[in-house]
């Protein structure tokens, strides 16, 4: 670092050091992804009553998968499969994707508006987090568009 004095103010110049700026940046990654795998993991063991009160609720009033799939894109624009619980009906969206008031949809499975309300439909999730699909802490607001329905 180096000091220029000028008119009694100090300007300081920094020369970047490719290595020093490295080091910062791998090591927020590296806890980063700790931070995930640790919450993800642990959460999913809390929460597993849950999950399988969902599960079971969803395979008796519901024909069909209890989850849905849905590709979204990722960190380097790398694409995934977000996964949460099926809400609607299984042909919901055969027309498209459609802006609907959720208190009055017929769209929605039995339970789907009760999920939805108590964001327990995203709970699945907490899968894409431990596997480094996705994570609890974004750098950015990424508020990717989808790409397509599964």
């Amino acid at each position: 670092m180096q000091q220029l004095d000028s008119y009694n103010t100090t300007i300081s110049t920094f020369h970047e050091d490719k290595d020093a700026m490295k080091k910062p940046a791998l090591l927020h990654r590296i806890s980063k992804r700790v931070f995930d795998l640790f919450f993800s993991f642990v959460g999913i063991i809390l929460i597993s009553p849950v999950i399988i009160a969902v599960l079971i609720l969803q395979w008796i009033t519901t024909p069909g998968t209890p989850f849905f799939r849905q590709e979204r894109i990722g960190k380097g624009g790398k694409p995934f499969y977000i996964i949460k619980f099926r809400t609607m009906e299984l042909d919901a969206e055969a027309n498209g994707p459609q802006l609907v008031n959720i208190e009055n949809s017929n769209r929605f499975t039995r339970c789907g508006q009760f999920l939805r309300k108590h964001h327990l439909d995203e709970l699945p999730q907490l899968w894409n987090v431990l596997v480094g699909e996705m994570s609890h802490l974004s750098d950015t607001d990424q508020n990717a568009p989808s790409t397509s329905s599964k």
